[in-house]
């Protein structure tokens, strides 16, 4: 594989002195030079579902790919990305012509590393979709920012290198949920539940490597729809009509941008005190969905949306559901109701969510 890609350096570096030609017309940089990638400080994301641990954006270099792009949209070839990229000194790839390009993905899927790293044109390279399989290690799937290829510049000291500065961010969201609150409405008084399950609705069950999603998927059955483990300890049990992970954890999933996907929470062991009355179960398995987010029309790649934001203070939850909200099914019930929700993860934003149809 090596020895086709000096030939093939060989023929692109061709290429670029045959542009120098006085007889053919140039639009852009002439020559050739030693091109070197840094990759500038990446965004801030977390590897596991913590919400007080946030560090660099981990990379796993040997599933991560520099693609050299040519004027014509082409990729004559790629390189492994390598820790040099980000040491400060940055990594040297080779001899380029300078109207190149430059397109990194960090991170590719394991299983998809071949397919994506041997695609021989950028657009296909930004629409190649991949699937969101691995939710356990919470490691995102990384691109050029805004899905943007970028320029290379030569090095006004040193003529015959050039370099190409980008930055890199998730090509995917992350949706996130702190804890959640019983409330009080006209009905009467939550004093109690268990959060027995998570699921997602309305996502997309595929990523591109620009940013965006394909094959939506929509609730027609509570069990077609994926849901993640609530962590190890399993249920969440409410203490003080709260409910949320031990330890400051949250529960996390990935999910492709591009659209809206939304939440239903599953809750069982309800008790609640009817306007009037005294306290007594409500019987059954009843469900809160998440139908819309005030503000927020659509999930913006590299950000993290967390509703149910646990103020460290009082121990409230800002995602806060009262009887009106609980419907048999998913979707079952019309009340709306706003909540935070707070982009922390990798970006800071700070938006609203509307629960009920």
């Amino acid at each position: 594989m090596k020895k086709i890609w000096i030939i093939t350096l060989a023929a692109l570096v061709g290429a670029g002195f045959a542009g120098c030609s006085k007889d053919k017309k140039n639009d852009g940089p002439v020559g050739t030079a030693t091109l070197v990638v840094k990759l500038n400080e990446t965004v801030l994301a977390r590897s596991l579902d913590d919400a007080a641990t946030r560090g660099p954006l981990a990379l796993d270099l040997p599933t991560s790919e520099i693609f050299i792009v040519d004027v014509n949209g082409n990729i004559p070839g790629h390189f492994p990305l390598t820790a040099a990229a980000s040491d400060g000194t940055g990594q040297v790839v080779g001899e380029v012509p300078l109207t190149s390009r430059v397109y990194v993905v960090a991170n590719i899927p394991t299983a998809d590393y071949t397919r994506i790293s041997t695609i021989s044109t950028l657009a296909s390279l930004k629409s190649a979709t991949s699937l969101i399989s691995l939710q356990q290690n919470r490691v995102p799937v990384a691109a050029n920012q805004h899905g943007l290829e970028v320029s290379i510049s030569r090095d006004p000291g040193d003529p015959s290198r050039a370099t190409a500065e980008l930055n890199i961010s998730p090509v995917i969201s992350r949706l996130e949920l702190g804890g959640i609150q019983g409330g009080t409405d006209s009905r009467g008084s939550i004093t109690g539940f268990t959060v027995s399950g998570i699921y997602i609705d309305h996502f997309f069950d595929k990523f591109n490597y620009s940013g965006g999603g394909t094959d939506e998927v929509i609730f027609e059955n509570i069990g077609d729809l994926p849901t993640w483990p609530l962590r190890d300890e399993g249920e969440w049990e409410s203490v003080d009509n709260v409910a949320q992970p031990d330890n400051n954890k949250v529960w996390a999933y990935n999910v492709a941008a591009g659209g809206l996907p939304l939440v239903i929470v599953k809750l069982t062991d309800i008790t609640w005190i009817p306007t009037g009355g005294t306290e007594q179960d409500y019987p059954g398995e009843y469900y809160v969905t998440v139908t819309g987010y005030a503000n927020t029309t659509v999930f913006r790649p590299g950000q993290v949306y967390r509703i149910g934001n646990i103020d460290q203070d009082t121990g409230n939850s800002d995602f806060v559901f009262t009887p009106e909200h609980l419907g048999a099914e998913p979707h079952e019930e019309s009340a709306e109701l706003e909540i935070i929700v707070n982009n922390i993860g990798w970006t800071l934003v700070d938006e609203s969510v509307i629960i009920g149809d």
